[in-house]
C-alpha cells in the first residue's frame, strides 16, 4: 500500500487499464495515487485503496502523470539516510 510521504516512480503511457494504480492531478497543485476502477469513454474513474467509495470526480488522460511502477516507503528512505 502507498502511504502519505512515500516516493513513487511512474511510467507515462498512452492509456491505462482497470486495476492499475496511477498518479493523477485532482487540481492544479494536488497529486494523488489512486486505482483505476473503471473507464467510461475517455474518463477514468478512480478510488483510493483506503477509501470505501470511488472518487467524486473523474479524470482525463491529460491529468494523469503515469502508472505507479515502483513504491519506495518513507520508512526506507529515513532508515537509509540514517546509515549514510
Amino acid at each position: 500500500a502507498i502511504t502519505a510521504g512515500d516516493t513513487v516512480l511512474v511510467l507515462k503511457k498512452r492509456s491505462y487499464i482497470k486495476g492499475e494504480i496511477i498518479a493523477l492531478y485532482t487540481n492544479k497543485h494536488t497529486l494523488v495515487t489512486h486505482r483505476v476502477i473503471s473507464i467510461q469513454e475517455s474518463l477514468y474513474i478512480t478510488k483510493g485503496d483506503a477509501n470505501s467509495s470511488p472518487d467524486s470526480y473523474s479524470t482525463t488522460i491529460s491529468k494523469i502523470r503515469g502508472k505507479v511502477v515502483i513504491i519506495i516507503p518513507t520508512s526506507f528512505l529515513i532508515h537509509a539516510r540514517s546509515h549514510g
